[in-house]
């Protein structure tokens, strides 16, 4: 199976702008890349997670399917990014964790003042016996095909922490970790460390919003999270 589909390509587009401003050595590198493209390829690509369009749970209530019934057998990070290259992509994002919360990186993310442990990721699937890491074959393919790598972590909805908005639920359904909403902040605050910290350089960091909120300027700036709102 082909999943190269699942990459969004984007290009830059000219802004109005009524005072001249000057770009920063970061921003001219990124113009200067023109083509970049984002995919997505987790849990969610199979699963519902009970999250609608509107970013709410529907009314059938938050789904985490079981970390087990993430088992597909044709992952190939290296064609993915190989058909970027061909496109003529400069950099690329994947996203390593959206709404339903599971990680396609072996997060290392524990708490022991709570109990807790990260245990929806792949470290706990059956794809690649547990030890595989989706996160660090897109970024070697990317190293290899000259593209600069980069991931998104979403923060605003996470149906295995129970969280909503930005928020941690008051009531909670099977496979839903207990979390208070400081342990929540904490737990994003780990796995982004680990993003940034243990995947080398990368060219782009996730984007957070905590509505209503604008955009975190981009890691490393963004820690600690206090930063995410709007001033």
């Amino acid at each position: 199976m082909h999943y190269v589909s699942l990459f969004l390509l984007t290009a830059i587009s000219a802004c109005s702008a009524t005072t001249p401003l000057a770009p920063t050595a970061a921003q001219l590198t990124w113009m200067a890349e023109e083509i970049g493209a984002i995919g997505h390829f987790n849990m969610g690509t199979f699963e519902s997670c009970g999250i609608g369009l509107d970013g709410q749970f529907s009314a059938g209530g938050p789904v985490v399917p079981p970390p087990s019934t993430f088992a597909p057998t044709d992952v190939q990070p290296e064609q993915w990014v190989a058909a970027l290259a061909t496109a003529g992509v400069a950099r690329a994002v994947l996203v390593v964790s959206h709404g339903c919360g599971f990680n396609t990186f072996p997060s290392k993310t524990t708490l022991p003042s709570a109990g807790f442990v990260y245990n929806y990721s792949v470290a706990h699937s059956p794809w690649k016996g547990g030890k595989g890491d989706i996160a660090a074959e897109f970024v070697a393919a990317c190293r290899k095909h000259g593209i600069r790598p980069g991931f998104y972590h979403g923060s605003v909805n996470n149906a295995f922490l129970n969280v909503v908005g930005g928020k941690v639920g008051k009531s909670w359904v099977a496979g839903q970790a207990r979390i208070t909403q400081d342990d929540y902040e904490k737990i994003l605050l780990a796995n982004l460390r680990q993003l940034w910290t243990d995947y080398g350089k990368l060219a782009e960091g996730a984007c957070l919003l905590r509505p209503p909120c604008c955009p975190c300027p981009a890691a490393p700036a963004l820690l600690p999270l206090p930063c995410c709102p709007c001033r």
